[in-house]
């Protein structure tokens, strides 16, 4: 009987941690996401901080409480993270392609991601081994924009709400998961 119960607490865990992995995220505000499935189309992808919170504070204003290092190095740590994305979604998505904004000047539509609000997450659960996978990542809720890059006419925009990465001990890591979980939610869409 022991034997028994141990085994369907172990498969109730195992589907409760799928299903916690896979959730709706990212829904459709506005427009068509079949220009996501558009072949042999180059998307360049910005990502916007400018109005970003973090525990209800700018994120700079966050930054410049956490010190000068925090400051220093959060253009390369959030750059390093934007690679997962672009990554992900090219692995992920069977048409549109993204590349980094500025890197070429041949591409049909411009992405940009607005982060409305950050939670930094922390790296101290990964070392909890009774922790969820997820468990101190870092999360964000926002909004994706696509507009055609020749008119500026927007037609495609997604709402963000509250995307989550996995736990890892470093804020770039766990800031480049969370991009890669938000890649492959877009690329679900199409």
């Amino acid at each position: 009987m022991k034997k028994i119960f141990t085994l369907l607490a172990v498969a109730l865990l195992s589907i409760g941690s799928l299903n916690a992995r896979k959730q709706d995220h990212v829904s459709v505000v506005s427009g068509d996401v079949d220009i996501l499935g558009e072949k042999e189309t180059l998307c360049s992808v910005k990502f916007d901080y400018s109005n970003t919170k973090v525990d209800e504070k700018p994120l700079m204003e966050y930054l410049k409480e956490k010190g000068d290092d925090y400051v220093n190095d959060w253009d390369e740590e959030a750059t390093f993270a934007h690679q997962y994305f672009y990554v992900s979604f090219n692995d992920e998505n069977r048409g549109m392609e993204v590349i980094g904004f500025g890197t070429e000047d041949v591409y049909t539509y411009e992405m940009t991601i607005h982060v409305d609000e950050l939670d930094l997450g922390e790296g101290g659960s990964m070392f909890n081994p009774w922790a969820r996978r997820d468990a101190g990542g870092m999360q964000m809720s926002g909004t994706v924009e696509i507009k055609k890059k020749d008119s500026g006419e927007t037609v495609l925009v997604l709402k963000v709400d509250g995307i989550k990465g996995e736990s890892h001990i470093s804020q770039r890591v766990r800031m480049g998961l969370m991009y890669d979980n938000l890649a492959e939610e877009i690329a679900d869409l199409d």
